[in-house]
């Protein structure tokens, strides 16, 4: 009798599609599991941007005398100096006395409307052309004296 070593060829090719099979499922698995991580990372990132936005814009406004809004926020400070949050590019910028600073990036739209003492800013902000987030802010600034 002769004595049987190693593998017929189709339990090679059996053995190989079962392999292919299992490391297919397991690539996508992964592929789709950094995919989401990634869209997780984007709308967390948008998140604090807004955060750190609204935080700015409701402190400036409470102070404010008055305010303009449409493309642009225009608020009159009790010293009659102006700051001004402006879209440029993607980032929105806190502008006054001359210097710009940034306090949000990845936004893509943005639009001011006041009534009575009430200022609204609606917020758009993308990342890699996706809009992730579209949020609107309500500040109640301080009664005229």
């Amino acid at each position: 009798m002769k004595t049987r070593n190693g593998f017929t060829l189709i339990e090679l090719l059996m053995a190989m599609a079962i392999a292919g099979l299992i490391i297919g499922g397991l690539v996508g698995v992964f592929f789709r599991i950094s995919v989401t991580s990634g869209q997780s990372a984007d709308i967390l990132t948008i998140s604090r941007e807004f955060q750190n936005i609204g935080h700015s814009i409701n402190r400036d406004g409470q102070m404010a005398q008055s305010t303009s809004g449409g493309s642009e926020l225009v608020l009159t400070m009790p010293d009659s100096s102006t700051i001004t949050y402006t879209l440029v590019g993607t980032q929105l910028l806190r502008s006054t006395d001359g210097s710009s600073t940034p306090v949000g990036s990845h936004i893509t739209g943005i639009t001011c409307s006041v009534n009575d003492r009430t200022i609204n800013v609606t917020l758009n902000a993308s990342v890699n052309g996706d809009t992730i987030e579209e949020d609107t802010f309500q500040v109640y600034m301080r009664p005229a004296e």
